[in-house]
């Protein structure tokens, strides 16, 4: 069995630690969701869209920083849909991983749980529905998994 760390040809170790680690805890939970690459045809608007705008702004203001800004700006704005996040839920604790985010919080740090149709959302406050809320509020994305991330959730928070 390939040792994780160990530069193994197409294993970047962290796979082969987490099926070791699956196999011990049942109660832990792992996936993840990219919806760029879920829909490719959106995906290469949007991209197309982004280029099109930095262009747009470099022409404008004669300028090719203006060109990177547009461009950084729309990027960020539009990480959690470009890029891949990496959800992982255990008897601990709540992990997200995207590419500007990274999250660990322990399942007391919530109070409930509301359930949307492509989406749950953990917050720490009784209410949802204020900007404080939203800001410490944690989301995760489902990836046709619905019912056993909501099972896990559920056994830690109450679920709305």
């Amino acid at each position: 069995m390939p040792v994780p760390g160990e530069g193994n040809a197409g294993d970047d170790g962290e796979f082969a630690l987490m099926a070791i680690v699956e196999q011990e805890n049942p109660e832990r939970l792992e996936w993840r969701v990219w919806p760029a690459c879920e829909k490719v045809g959106t995906a290469a608007i949007v991209i197309g869209l982004m280029a099109i705008l930095s262009f747009v702004s470099m022409r404008s203001f004669e300028n090719a920083w203006y060109a990177f800004l547009t461009l950084a700006g729309l990027t960020l704005a539009l990480a959690e849909w470009l890029f891949p996040t990496r959800y992982r839920l255990d008897e601990q604790m709540v992990r997200v991983r995207g590419p500007f985010v990274h999250i660990e919080r322990p399942w007391e740090a919530f109070r409930v749980a509301v359930e949307l149709p492509d989406r749950v959302v953990l917050s720490p406050l009784s209410k949802v529905d204020g900007w404080i809320a939203r800001r410490r509020s944690v989301t995760l994305m489902f990836c046709d998994n619905k019912e056993e991330v909501m099972a896990v959730i559920g056994r830690h928070v109450e679920v709305r």
